[in-house]
């Protein structure tokens, strides 16, 4: 599978972040999880890309999928991650639930 080590931003983005970079910036998945990646510029853009691999490696990010951002803030920005089908993913994370020692205590248990 081949990913590419940098990702281009829109072209109507550059003139917002060319005088900044490079900038860290953080993206944010639905389940709030996040990954810092850096914005770089050149002649032809800006770009992600350090921590940008880490991300879609991290995250299992294929070349037929489709990514949304959403920007928070100059250096924040949410990513929905959409299948081949067009369909968001499912979370790919499961939460635990934290159980306090008090709650075990007055757990009613049956003894037989």
């Amino acid at each position: 599978m081949f990913y590419t080590t940098l990702q281009r931003l829109p072209g109507g983005l550059t003139h917002q972040y060319m005088p900044l970079v490079p900038i860290q910036c953080t993206l944010t998945m639905r389940e709030g999880r996040t990954h810092e990646v850096t914005i770089r510029g050149n002649d032809e853009g800006i770009f992600f890309i350090d921590g940008w691999l880490q991300f879609l490696h991290a995250k299992d990010i294929r070349t037929e999928y489709y990514l949304w951002f959403d920007r928070n803030s100059l250096t924040g920005f949410s990513v929905t991650v959409f299948d081949e089908d067009a369909i968001e993913r499912p979370l790919r994370h499961r939460f635990t639930l934290e159980i306090k020692k008090t709650h075990i205590e007055r757990a009613r248990l049956v003894v037989e």
